[in-house]
């Protein structure tokens, strides 16, 4: 799909869920509202609200993207049109951890603080969709420090921190609530245990009489 169907979809989409909206109820604007057209998040409307807190996991933010990152999403149509660095609009993602977490990022996984953030979390691409080269972080732990957040997407191929690292949290322009998206709003949805993906021996170290009972097994399945 070309960038200016893409635009004239999402103006569409805009004109469409703005109707919705006003025919549903007339609502009081308290605070600014943005439409989100990117499907790394749940299209729609989002209310907008001050950063006077510290931002927790969870946490729905909007922010501008580091300055080589936000060159790339520009030069690439990645990023829309806005106020950030090379003149884009802010990257709009969960908040999946914050200063003082601990995040392993594996081949397809992504654990925080040992807890795991879903199937498939970390999987990242070595090209965009018409083959452009996209950026890679290493695998591996990072502890986030005093201005970090690390932000994340449940749609495959977000642009988020599993390309580019932790963000500078001071980036954030604003928190969002979803009021009309579809689908649902997007949920972090942390596991209770350990994450333990398969291909991501890395994140087994943390526990290694599991890892060594997982060997055994596979051994002795070999065996039979």
């Amino acid at each position: 799909m070309n960038r200016s169907r893409a635009r004239l979809y999402r103006a569409a989409g805009l004109l469409a869920l703005v109707a919705a909206v006003g025919a549903v109820c007339a609502v009081p604007l308290r605070h600014p509202w943005m439409y989100n057209g990117s499907s790394s998040m749940p299209v729609g409307l989002y209310e907008l609200w001050p950063v006077d807190r510290p931002a927790r996991p969870g946490d729905t933010l909007v922010i501008c993207a580091p300055d080589d990152v936000a060159r790339l999403g520009a030069a690439r149509g990645y990023l829309e049109p806005g106020p950030c660095v090379a003149h884009t609009a802010p990257l709009i993602k969960l908040v999946a951890a914050v200063s003082g977490d601990v995040v392993d990022l594996g081949d397809r996984s992504i654990a925080v603080n040992g807890r795991c953030l879903g199937a498939g979390a970390g999987t990242t691409f070595a090209h965009d969709s018409r083959g452009g080269k996209l950026p890679r972080v290493r695998r591996g732990r990072y502890r986030l420090g005093p201005h970090d957040v690390w932000v994340w997407a449940p749609a495959e191929r977000s642009f988020d921190s599993r390309y580019f690292g932790p963000l500078d949290v001071r980036g954030a322009t604003a928190f969002a609530s979803a009021v009309f998206v579809r689908p649902a709003p997007a949920k972090l949805g942390l596991s209770s245990g350990p994450c333990l993906a398969a291909g991501n021996a890395d994140l087994l170290r943390d526990v290694p009489a599991l890892a060594e009972t997982l060997s055994d097994r596979a051994v002795r399945a070999r065996g039979r």
